[in-house]
């Protein structure tokens, strides 16, 4: 028949609170309801999920969905007034009447953002992002829906060719990061759509948190056009989350909802819900499955799974089923027996239910039991495979399949069916067909005996990205069963009973969820790296998208800009570090970093702005690769008595000192004084550090925002090292307007010593990264989680800069110099750009004598000063158009080993302007000097070196500005347009010089 079955990733987070009793995280199981269910506090979760793992470092169960959850919730739990005991309902209550979830929309128009990707294009791979749901019009499969976990509710009428965000643009499009659990079709009227919304609970609660409506399921009755919220007056838990909803089969003002530990129920369409039955065990059994008996819609069942999967207790049951004969009505629900008694030994982590128009009269369920351990501790190598039925919602049940078998590729286990992912569907012809989808999609074409395995992980055209989310079953056409696949990678189609697959990632279907990115300077056309959870490392380059290129999942990206034609890269993948070279393409082995934690999120790079052979890794230490000998180090590890958390959250290593460089660590303190979270290193003095953490003395009340928060980025001026400015990442709202934010970013004058609050025009949301673009204009972007921000200088407030954004969770902001261009990653909505033209050219001041010994690179002009000694002893990438401009007074020397060269961009730079006077002595104190020693290099320049100040509009020479004094001897000048552009010099009564 045509009905989907839905799931979401167990990792994803959802905002509610229900009863549960046990307070304590013994195994993974217990870790997982948490990241589900949150009764405990964000802290005691995260406490108890690190220590599971950091003490047994062989336990790959659920790492990899931990340490994504971690990531997205890390600095979304917090908010001033928080303790250690606060739960997800908490901070609804704090953010209830705050503007912390709308998408402002608006930007400069000068500043249009365009999308660059990726956009699903014929024969890419199947690897564009997550696709949580996914149903079609029962009419006309050509029009199918697709749910996001953070980037809306997406459709297509042409059967994938392209796709349309309906949130977006519906009476709901500005809310941010909105994601969706489960879609429901009417089955008489396909204008009807009843859908779940998911949002990542601690990350980023519910639009109607701590309200009377909830915000549990979305309605509309036009196909998607408008939407309403659906009201439930007797729920008991504000937050309510619902996993999978079901249409009565003949009468659409009724359906039935499961979620959490609750069922709920409709009579008029889902315009109102009443809760009808709450699952009191204490166990961790949690709702995943509804169904109606075809035939006899007053039996209905319902079904959970069992969370504390792998271990060894079980008693009094693990997965549940429930039933009512009375149409789901109040008072109606009992357990039921499930058909196999479970034991310590021998359980079923879930029930999955299904019907079939074949045999109309039964609901049937598929599952495995789980084996145990034996006496020595290992797991059992059997399993034993059920496939049961009953036509009265589990009172008496009709046994098909009892099956045991040795574990192999096509046992339940090996699938990864039944703990995590379940899908389970019946064909419309013959029940004995199967499909079950978990890692893989899965076949049996007896009762469920045997399955054969019928995905991939990955490939542009016959195979599906790995681990099903949802399988949708369009009906038996023309012989075949056909089929829709929601997956890691996007939605799949298959019309031959799942022999062979299509990708339905049509254009518009921009999805990606990426962690990080960095753009090429050494391409001809734009040229990206980017990691993506699920998706692995994905590239730009030549105008197309190379996707999943390198596997895993991936995170980071940073590119040594310094190197050999700006090749080499460096990302993070599963938690280790990578190189890759040839534009991306290519990966190099390195050294292993041996003390990095696998499958941890948010791992950042940094390459070292002066000694660009350093890679900065951050993890619980700060860890430097040396790109010239292959070795790791230990750079930074936090003193014994600092207080801080035990992860590295932000960076900066000065730009303009080779002996500084800040670190930040999480953690919070509850308001209670807190130090030893924020550094400054000197690296010349070993063991000479200076915390910072006490200096941030403002905030609400009489503390610190700093001991309900922390840092999530620090930069640097690198025309000033005094100056920098930070961001965190928590939740703060104004007392006396909640609509706005406060302590959202800071700002110092003198190196960290003391700080001020620059958050006025930001809303109460976390600041995830910032962009700062050196120069008179002071340009400073926020990127955050609802979107991108810029600092108006001149009026002290942020303005909205989101011109063309889409609503979604910034991740990175990064500017092009080359292009001139912003860039940002979201997550959920792929990489975006916005040209930043109009604001001034960078510029690169030195006002004291300095020696360049390390390579650089500099986007704008440099500026030696008045009366300033600058000396150039390495390579000094210039940018596309950038000028190094010599006062009066000052000496640039450029020595053997010194060359001034394109920064990169494919483009020249400007050249040398040397600033002198026309009218007095050729004298240091009047002109300027360029000193050029034998070897010195100045290449790919338009004009190497002319003797006038830089002229503007159409003038060619600043006339009384001619002068200037160059001693030069062997030195090399290389393809430039002109080597020399040499003014005329007339000082006052020598006509001499001038004639010459």
């Amino acid at each position: 028949m045509n009905k989907s079955v839905k799931y979401c990733g167990a990792f994803m987070l959802l905002l509610f609170s229900c009863p549960l009793t046990f307070a304590q995280i013994n195994n993974v199981g217990d870790l997982h309801e948490q990241m589900a269910v949150p009764t405990l506090s964000y802290e005691d979760i995260v406490k108890q999920g690190d220590s599971l793992y950091e003490s047994d470092t062989s336990l790959e169960m659920g790492r990899k969905a931990y340490y994504r959850w971690k990531y997205r919730t890390d600095g979304r739990t917090s908010f001033p007034g928080i303790t250690p005991t606060s739960t997800a309902s908490d901070l609804a209550a704090y953010l209830s009447g705050s503007d912390y979830y709308t998408f402002c929309n608006t930007g400069p128009s000068e500043s249009p953002w365009t999308e660059v990707g990726p956009d699903p294009q014929p024969g890419m791979k199947q690897a564009i992002g997550l696709i949580s749901c996914v149903a079609a019009d029962p009419n006309q499969h050509n029009t199918i829906y697709a749910g996001t976990v953070e980037s809306g509710l997406w459709k297509t009428t042409n059967g994938g060719a392209s796709w349309v965000n309906i949130i977006e643009n519906s009476n709901l499009g500005t809310l941010a990061g909105l994601g969706f659990s489960y879609i429901a079709i009417d089955p008489n009227n396909s204008n009807n759509l009843l859908v779940g919304t998911q949002t990542h609970a601690f990350e980023m609660p519910s639009p109607w948190a701590a309200t009377s409506n909830g915000f549990g399921i979305l309605k509309s009755t036009d196909a998607g056009q408008t939407w309403t919220v659906g009201t439930c007056s007797t729920v008991s838990d504000q937050h309510w989350f619902v996993k999978r909803v079901r249409y009565h089969p003949t009468n659409s003002n009724i359906a039935i909802a499961v979620g959490n530990k609750t069922i709920y129920k409709t009579i008029d369409g889902g315009s109102s819900w009443t809760e009808v039955f709450t699952n009191t065990t204490a166990w961790n059994s949690v709702f995943i499955d509804v169904e109606f008996n075809l035939n006899a819609p007053n039996y209905v069942m319902a079904s959970t799974k069992f969370t504390q999967v792998g271990y060894d207790t079980v008693s009094p049951h693990a997965a549940q089923v429930f039933g009512s004969n009375l149409g789901g009505n109040t008072g109606t629900w009992t357990e039921v027996t499930p058909p196999i008694t479970q034991t310590d030994t021998s359980w079923a982590a879930s029930l999955p239910l299904d019907v079939s128009p074949a045999d109309p009269g039964y609901t049937y369920m598929l599952f495995s039991n789980f084996n145990g351990k034996k006496s020595n501790g290992q797991y059992r190598k059997t399993e034993h495979i059920f496939l049961y039925k009953t036509a009265d919602a589990g009172q008496t049940w009709i046994k098909i399949t009892d099956t045991l078998r040795r574990a192999d590729t096509s046992t339940l286990a090996n699938l990864n069916y039944g703990a995590v992912q379940h899908e389970f569907e019946l064909s419309d012809v013959d029940p004995s067909v199967m499909y079950i989808g978990g890692f893989y999609v899965a076949r049996s074409d007896n009762d469920g005996a045997f399955f054969d395995k019928t995905t991939h992980s990955y490939y542009p055209n016959q195979y599906t990205h790995a681990d099903i989310r949802d399988i949708y079953n369009l009906g038996h056409i023309n012989g075949e069963d056909h089929l829709l696949i929601a997956n890691d990678g996007g939605v799949s189609k298959t019309v031959n009973s799942a022999e062979t697959y299509s990708n339905l990632n049509g254009t518009g279907l921009g999805v990606s969820q990426f962690y990080g990115f960095d753009v090429y300077r050494s391409s001809d056309t734009e040229h990206l790296i980017g990691g993506a959870i699920h998706n692995g490392v994905s590239i730009k380059k030549d105008g197309n998208w190379n996707l999943f290129k390198h596997r895993g999942d991936g995170d980071w990206a940073e590119i040594d800009h310094l190197s050999e034609g700006g090749d080499v890269a460096y990302v993070v993948i599963n938690g280790g570090v990578r190189k890759v070279v040839n534009g991306g393409l290519s990966q190099i082995g390195i050294a292993k970093q041996r003390a990095i934690r696998d499958m941890y999120r948010g791992q950042k790079l940094y390459i070292d702005p002066i000694h660009h052979r350093y890679v900065y890794h951050l993890i619980h230490n700060l860890y430097k690769y040396d790109q010239e000998n292959d070795s790791w180090s230990l750079e930074f590890t936090k003193p014994s008595w600092a207080k801080g958390g035990d992860e590295i959250t932000a960076f900066a290593p000065c730009p303009v000192d080779s002996d500084v460089y800040y670190v930040a660590y999480n953690n919070i303190s509850y308001g209670a004084p807190v130090s030893g979270k924020f550094f400054r290193v000197h690296t010349s003095s070993p063991g000479y550090i200076e915390d910072l953490t006490p200096k941030i003395t403002f905030g609400p009340g009489a503390g610190s925002i700093y001991q309900w928060t922390y840092i999530s980025d620090i930069v640097v001026d690198p025309n000033n090292k005094r100056r920098l400015f930070v961001s965190v990442k928590n939740y703060s709202k104004d007392a006396s307007d909640p609509t706005k934010g406060t302590f959202r970013v800071f700002y110092s004058a003198d190196r960290g010593e003391s700080w001020t609050d620059m958050s006025n025009g930001l809303k109460p949301i976390p600041v995830n990264d910032l962009e700062y673009i050196p120069g008179p204009d002071d340009a400073l972007f926020a990127g955050t989680d609802g979107g991108v921000y810029r600092w108006n200088k001149n009026n002290g407030i942020w303005e909205c800069f989101n011109n063309g954004l889409p609503n979604a969770m910034i991740t990175q902001l990064r500017h092009d110099p080359c292009s001139r261009t912003l860039y940002a990653s979201t997550l959920g909505r792929g990489i975006w750009k916005a040209p930043v033209t109009e604001i001034s050219r960078p510029q690169v001041f030195i006002y004291e004598d300095e020696v360049w010994e390390h390579d650089r690179y500099i986007s704008g002009d440099l500026i030696v000063d008045v009366s300033t000694d600058v000396t150039i002893k390495a390579k000094l990438h210039m940018g596309h158009d950038s000028r190094i401009i010599i006062k009066q007074g000052a000496t640039l020397t450029i020595e053997d080993g010194g060359v001034i060269t394109s920064g990169n961009c494919n483009e020249n730079w400007s050249g040398i302007w040397m600033e002198g006077r026309s009218d007095y002595p050729q004298e240091l104190a009047h002109q300027c000097k360029l000193i050029l020693k034998p070897g010195a290099v100045i290449e790919y320049a338009e004009q190497a070196i002319t003797n006038s100040a830089v002229p503007s509009g159409n003038d060619w020479v600043v006339w009384g500005t001619q002068g200037g004094i160059i001693e030069a001897e062997g030195a090399i000048f290389r393809n430039n347009t002109r080597d020399l552009a040499l003014v005329s010099y007339k000082p006052s009564g020598n006509n001499g010089v001038y004639k010459a």
